[in-house]
C-alpha cells in the first residue's frame, strides 16, 4: 500500500482533498487503519522549494510514522500540475546530501532514491535489448480499457499531435499486441530517439536509462528530448550528492 504525504501538517498544505481542504488529518486516519491491521505501507513525499532545507526534519517524520520505505519527489511540472521547475542546483544538492547523511546515521526507513543509486553502483553493467517489453513500455490502463504507453501521466494528458497518447484498448486487443504495435506510435518512436541521444551524450545514462517520457513531454513539448529539470534534480544531482557524502 502506498500513501502520499508530504510530511508534517505544515509541509502538507498543497495536498488537499476533493473539497479543497487540508488532507493531512484524513491521511493520518488512513495510516492508523493500516497500522492497526498490520498492513505494511510506503510513502511518497513531494518536496517543494519551501521544504528543500528540511531534509532531516522530513526524514525524522517518516521514521516516526512507521512506513518501511519513502520516496522523495522534487516538485515538477507534470500533467495538470503546472509549476515553476525547481532548477536550483545548490539547494537540491544540499537536500539530497543532508537526507543521505541523515539516513546513513539512522537507516531505519528505506529511501527509494538511495536504494536505487546504491544498487546501481554495486551492480554489473546491464545488457541492453532493443526488443519491446511490457515493463519497458510501461502500459497504463483506464477504467474503460484504453491504454497509454511509457507513462501513467499520459492517461489524462492531451496532445493532438500524439493523438492523446492512445495506444489501443484491452477490450478488443491483447495487452501484448498493444505493447508490440505501440512501438510504431510517433510518441514512442520519438522517445526512443531521445533515449538514444541521451545514451550518446550523458554520463549518467547507465543509471537513468534515458529519463521519463512524461517529463520530456511536459517540459519540452515533445517526447524526443534529452535533459530535463526533472533528470537534473532526480538523477544527476542525486548521484553527485550521494557520491560527495560517500
Amino acid at each position: 500500500m502506498g500513501v502520499s504525504l508530504d510530511g508534517p501538517k505544515w509541509a502538507n498544505t498543497k495536498r488537499v482533498n476533493w473539497s479543497n481542504k487540508e488532507s493531512h488529518t484524513q491521511t493520518l486516519r488512513g495510516i492508523a487503519v493500516l497500522k492497526k491491521n498490520a498492513v505494511p505501507f510506503t510513502a511518497i513525499c513531494v518536496v517543494g522549494e519551501d521544504r528543500l532545507s528540511k531534509a532531516k526534519e522530513l526524514y525524522s517524520y517518516f521514521c516516526e510514522m512507521g512506513c518501511y520505505e519513502v520516496g522523495f519527489n522534487i516538485e515538477e511540472t507534470s500533467g495538470i500540475h503546472m509549476t515553476e521547475d525547481l532548477d536550483n542546483e545548490v539547494a537540491v544538492k544540499k537536500f539530497w546530501s543532508e537526507l543521505f547523511s541523515a539516513w546513513k546515521k539512522n537507516p531505519v526507513v528505506s529511501i527509494r532514491e538511495f536504494s536505487n543509486v546504491l544498487t546501481w553502483m554495486n551492480s554489473e553493467p546491464a545488457t541492453c535489448t532493443n526488443s519491446p517489453q511490457l515493463e519497458d513500455c510501461f502500459p497504463s490502463i483506464t477504467h474503460d480499457g484504453n491504454v497509454v504507453l511509457l507513462s501513467p501521466e499520459f492517461l489524462d494528458a492531451e496532445s493532438s499531435h500524439y493523438e492523446n497518447f492512445l495506444a489501443g484498448n484491452v477490450l478488443n486487443k491483447t495487452l501484448s499486441d498493444i505493447a508490440i504495435d505501440g512501438e510504431m506510435l510517433e510518441y514512442v518512436r520519438n522517445f526512443r530517439k531521445g533515449v538514444e541521444a541521451c545514451s550518446q551524450s550523458c554520463e549518467y545514462f547507465e543509471f537513468c536509462k534515458g529519463g521519463q517520457a512524461s517529463n520530456k513531454f511536459f517540459e519540452l513539448g515533445t517526447t524526443n528530448g534529452t535533459e530535463t529539470v526533472f533528470c537534473k534534480n532526480t538523477v544527476k544531482r542525486l548521484v553527485d550528492s550521494v557520491l560527495s557524502v560517500i
